[in-house]
């Protein structure tokens, strides 16, 4: 009996072991199958609500504003964390000028999302736009703690953009700003000497730029610009030699061999200035840049013909290209045919009112024609325009000497001393007055200095002065 029992036992569980076989699979069937549908729905829905935000984006950007909350309260609705369509609630009510509402809404989106950054971008910008400097800045702290990048980004194009509007001073508050968050950004530093440089903050810029070297000693472009500053300072030997080392650091700075060809070109050095022209033509970049430099390789050569027809090859390539017209202008004055010169430099100044070369330039021209004047007018102008400019005060002071105003004239000569005091032709012209006047002990002085700087001048010097000296 028992041994009967014991079989049925066996039996039993036998089937059960069988009904299992078969149903397990079809259970683990089942269960996929639901996974599935659960992944399924859950597609669907995140398809649903996308939709949604994107019908309610499209409806923003036609300014149906009503329809694009709907959508994206809709979204909110099936999915209450969902702070994208917060955001996208706060852009449409921001731009339905309801800043109320709009705030809330940003600020929900940080709420389900506190690294979400576009919120606290847009936080900050519309509080600076109600003028709440306080909480406008807290949101910038706060994107400066989770993305100094994006903050520094927005800094610089900012500050570009100021810069071209000669608006210097907020473009240096913003650079000192952006300092202050990446103070080993190279970028910075760069925009920032630009800035100093181009609102005639010339110790400023040095100031930066020998700031950046300490951080970046291999720099070519801190070397250049270091350059340019001392070459508008009117110190050439400096200039020179941060232009050769920004060379040095990299052979094909084209950059460098176009101010060294520039500078020697000021020199009268004809042949060095070709020398970097052409060196500056073959690495040019710039299609007009290249064809620029050869022109003024041509012009310093003084083929002339060949000047003017690269320069009119740049005006048709370039209609509004005011330096173009300005070296124009430069060719015709070299071969003494100052109306044409005169049209191309007020065609420059057309395309550029601020084109200071073509304001001095048309000076020149004027005073060469002895309308004092109008000589007067453009030099003045240079001045309002570069209040550092030694070339407008000296030929203001050539223009005084000329009408007869002897006072005036020293007071230019000297303004350009006190912005460059070994400015030989300076020293040598207050001289000449002086000793016209009759101060010959003080002449003395003046005639001395001229020639230390510029031996050259000796032979210029009045009968009965050279003994003297």
């Amino acid at each position: 009996m028992k041994y009967i029992q014991r079989n049925c036992i066996f039996i039993a569980l036998g089937i059960i072991l069988l009904l299992l076989i078969i149903l397990i699979p079809e259970l683990k069937t089942d269960k996929t199958d639901k996974t599935n549908n659960n992944k399924n729905t859950q597609l669907l829905m995140a398809n649903k609500l996308q939709e949604k935000l994107d019908l309610g984006i499209k409806y923003y950007k036609q300014k149906e504003y009503n329809l694009a909350i709907d959508n994206f309260e809709s979204a909110i609705k099936q999915k209450p964390d969902y702070f994208e369509a917060y955001y996208a609630l706060g852009i449409v009510y921001e731009d339905m000028q309801n800043f109320d509402e709009a705030i809330e809404n940003y600020n929900k989106a940080i709420k389900l999302n506190d690294k979400f950054i576009e919120a606290y971008y847009s936080l900050a910008k519309l509080y600076e736009k109600l003028g709440k400097q306080t909480l406008s800045k807290q949101y910038y702290e706060k994107i400066i703690e989770l993305k100094p990048d994006k903050v520094v980004a927005e800094y610089l194009e900012n500050a570009k953009k100021a810069m071209e509007q000669k608006n210097y001073d907020l473009a240096i508050n913003l650079l000192e700003e952006s300092k202050k968050i990446a103070p080993d950004n190279i970028t910075i530093y760069l925009y920032l000497s630009d800035a100093y440089f181009d609102s005639d903050q010339f110790d400023a810029a040095l100031e930066i730029l020998e700031e950046a070297l300490k951080l970046f000693p291999d720099n070519p472009d801190i070397y250049y610009r270091s350059g340019l500053v001392y070459h508008n300072k009117g110190e050439i030997a400096k200039a020179k030699e941060n232009y050769e080392y920004a060379i040095g650091l990299n052979p094909d700075h084209m950059p460098s061999y176009n101010a060294l060809g520039i500078l020697y070109g000021n020199e009268g050095d004809k042949n060095k200035a070709k020398e970097f022209f052409d060196i500056a033509n073959e690495l040019g970049s710039e299609e007009n840049d290249s064809a620029n430099n050869l022109g003024l390789s041509y012009l310093i050569n003084e083929e002339y013909d060949l000047a003017i027809e690269t320069f009119e090859k740049i005006i048709e390539q370039d209609p509004e290209n005011a330096n173009a017209y300005f070296n124009l202008g430069n060719v015709y004055m070299q071969t003494e045919d100052n109306k044409t010169a005169k049209e191309y430099f007020e065609e420059a100044i057309n395309i550029n009112p601020e084109h200071t070369g073509s304001y001095l330039n048309l000076g020149n021209i004027e005073l060469d024609d002895n309308n004092y004047q109008e000589a007067i007018l453009n030099y003045e102008k240079v001045i309002e325009l570069e209040e550092n400019n030694i070339k407008a005060f000296f030929n203001l002071g050539i223009t005084y000497h000329k009408k007869g105003n002897e006072d005036k004239s020293l007071e230019y000569y000297k303004k350009a001393l006190e912005l460059d005091p070994d400015h030989a032709e300076s020293n040598y012209n207050i001289a000449i007055i002086l000793f016209e006047k009759g101060k010959n002990k003080e002449a003395l002085k003046y005639f001395r200095k001229a020639v230390e700087i510029k031996p050259s001048l000796k032979d210029l010097l009045p009968q009965g002065v050279n003994h003297k000296l």
